[in-house]
């Protein structure tokens, strides 16, 4: 073997030198696999006795346990610096945080690339700027496109000398590339091809739909809904339960229909009325202020609320919510609410907004919420963990982070972390009669199981 960077020009040394297991660990791909010749003439490098004695155990060790494959440290691969004994006792620890390390689902949507040319009238914006007025988003969305390094600046000259910043400037003639989720055709301008494919999609959902029925009557069905799941369309939804209803009929005279609604990016049990009778009779539930309905959900948020109080009790919450921003980036706030101004808050699109919440369980990085809503308000449990507990969800981007720092060695990418927000159970009180009431629990979904495990938090 020979030394292929040495100033000199190749050298012959000793395999057994410091040297040689520096050169083997850099240049690998370039240095010879088998034995060196044998006209070779070994040559002892310049170096101390304990020098020699450190480098012979530690090329020994890296060819015995990293390099070769032994199996007594499982999937853990020890440093060559480090002793045995120090490496037999990390594998027993590293090991299961290797395998842990993306234990927290990062199921990555569809994205596309587009192409935004900045005109004349728009020259000298901000990035930022520019993405929320091309885009119609958020402007904290688009300074997080932008820090995230989702956007690029191409097409001109002044191109490269954008500073890839929220403040930095574009001019007339560059264009934007930035990185966002796949928009779908409508159907009236797809191929038959494009139709046949959205068509096999739709069954797909359809059985999916059908293996997560958690309950089935004359009356009622409760599904486990899936993350990523719209349950009503929209003009950028391309599939929706909305659309799926009609694979869910079964035995039934008509299709089921829709009585309550969760986020797309909430998982858990959604009911549904098979008749008439029943849609009029849930809907009725569902908007009186009394406890026909009982609905309870499991959220793993961001550290320990501030207003914790304890464990066994449960503790209310009271606020206004209003809707606030531009159209197409609103999104929800939470305000004061006083039941002696109820007339005048209502005039200004201000809605009461209940939920009691507990700690089931906690960590370092996060705890476990149960959360009982009152009232059905728009994000409400987001905006109540996120605001007033000062606690967001775990994966919640419109709220909060998403992914704080400290929750940032858990996941493969803290971009794409999953809502971890599930509705466990719901109670329709006296559903069958005076105390027979109809409950249903759906399990939790698999991220959710996964990110409890690695947090040491056994799941409810």
């Amino acid at each position: 073997m020979y030394c292929t960077n040495c100033l000199r020009g190749p050298r012959p040394f000793k395999s057994s030198s410091l040297f040689s297991f520096l050169l083997e660990s850099l240049y690998r791909p370039k240095l010879p696999v088998g034995p060196a010749s044998s006209s070779a003439t070994p040559i002892r490098l310049r170096h101390s006795r304990a020098t020699a004695q450190k480098s012979t155990h530690i090329s020994k060790h890296n060819g015995r346990f990293a390099g070769s494959g032994d199996s007594r440290f499982g999937d853990y691969n020890p440093p060559v610096s480090m002793s045995r004994n120090a490496a037999r006792r990390w594998s027993k620890v590293a090991a299961p945080l290797v395998k842990e390390r993306d234990s927290v689902s990062s199921e990555a949507p569809e994205v596309e690339e587009r192409q935004l040319k900045v005109e004349f009238e728009e020259h000298g914006l901000r990035l930022d700027e520019f993405l929320e007025e091309r885009l119609k988003i958020r402007k904290n969305l688009a300074r997080l496109k932008v820090l995230n390094h989702e956007v690029a600046v191409r097409g001109s000259a002044h191109a490269r000398f954008v500073d890839l910043k929220p403040a930095g400037q574009v001019h007339a003639g560059d264009v934007v590339v930035v990185v966002m989720p796949k928009r779908r055709k409508p159907e009236a301008e797809m191929t038959k091809k494009e139709k046949k494919v959205l068509e096999e999609q739709l069954q797909d959902e359809i059985e999916v739909l059908r293996s997560n029925v958690l309950y089935k009557d004359e009356q009622v069905l409760v599904l486990n809904k899936p993350a990523g799941l719209a349950v009503q369309g929209g003009s950028k939804m391309g599939i929706h339960l909305d659309k799926l209803l009609d694979g869910l009929q079964f035995d039934a005279a008509e299709p089921p229909r829709l009585v309550h609604r969760l986020d797309k990016d909430t998982t858990g049990a959604l009911l549904l009325a098979r008749t008439k009778e029943a849609a009029v009779r849930l809907s009725n539930l569902f908007k009186s202020a009394g406890d026909g309905v009982q609905k309870s959900y499991l959220a793993v948020v961001c550290s320990l609320p501030e207003a914790f109080t304890s464990q066994s009790e449960f503790t209310q919450i009271v606020t206004g919510i209003v809707q606030v921003g531009k159209p197409g980036v609103e999104k929800m706030s939470t305000v004061e609410w006083y039941d002696i101004d109820a007339a005048s808050s209502a005039e200004a699109g201000i809605k009461k907004a209940v939920t009691e919440y507990r700690i089931l369980d906690s960590g370092k990085q996060a705890s476990l919420v149960e959360l009982r809503p009152s009232t059905g308000r728009k994000h409400q449990l987001r905006l109540h963990c996120a605001k007033i507990l000062k606690a967001p969800i775990l994966g919640d981007y419109k709220y909060g982070a998403g992914c704080p720092k400290s929750f940032a060695g858990f996941v493969s990418d803290p971009r794409r972390v999953p809502l971890h927000l599930h509705m466990r159970s719901i109670i329709l009180r006296d559903w069958y009669g005076t105390g027979a009431d109809l409950e249903v629990k759906a399990p939790l979904p698999s991220h959710m199981k996964k990110t409890l495990q690695s947090l040491r938090i056994p799941a409810p």
